[in-house]
């Protein structure tokens, strides 16, 4: 008793364009006949012929009559042997691939002398501790300074490679765009 309440309150608009769509007319259920010929009609009336020969019977193809019919054509043919050549071959580098292997290899670089640098330095600091903490100047002299001093130029020649080797990175994506490189290719690269 409520629905039929509510559905009585309620106006047809609210349900949908009801109205439209029963003065709109319905497309007829049976296919019009077209014009144009179907397919089988067209062939119907026609004689397929032989492009060799020109005649219409049918022909029984056998082993024995197989020979005789391809005189002087060759049907098929396999050159070389099968097992002569390899199976599969590695795919070709693809620029994708050939860039994405610079850049990787430069990404090693920088972080085989970041880990130096990083190593050089802790050196560094261990033997300036040392140095202060000897009380002896000649073993201090002799023995800790000369190692100090090869640490610190060390440090100096690792700051400067991994300086180059920062450039050289950002001048190798540079050239890799020039190059038609897409920016997704190393997106996964990139920190």
């Amino acid at each position: 008793m409520v629905v039929a309440l509510l559905g009585a309150l309620v106006p047809d608009a609210a349900f949908g364009d009801s109205q439209s769509r029963a003065s709109s007319p319905q497309p007829d259920a049976s296919p019009t006949p077209s014009p144009r010929k179907t397919l089988s009609e067209y062939a119907r009336g026609r004689q397929l012929q032989s492009a060799s020969s020109g005649r219409t019977e049918s022909v029984l193809i056998t082993d024995e009559n197989l020979e005789g019919l391809a005189s002087g054509v060759e049907l098929t043919s396999v050159a070389g042997s099968i097992a002569s050549e390899p199976v599969a071959k590695a795919p070709p580098d693809t620029p994708r691939n050939l860039w994405r292997g610079r850049i990787m290899e430069k990404q090693e670089t920088i972080q085989i002398l970041e880990v130096e640098n990083a190593r050089v330095d802790k050196e560094i600091s261990g033997l300036w501790a040392l140095f202060y903490a000897c009380d002896e100047p000649e073993n201090r002299e002799k023995n800790i300074r000369p190692r100090l001093n090869q640490q610190l130029v060390d440090r100096a020649r690792l700051r400067e490679e991994l300086k180059t080797a920062h450039s050289d990175f950002k001048e190798l994506l540079v050239d890799a765009r020039r190059s038609g490189a897409l920016p997704g290719w190393f997106r996964d690269l990139l920190k």
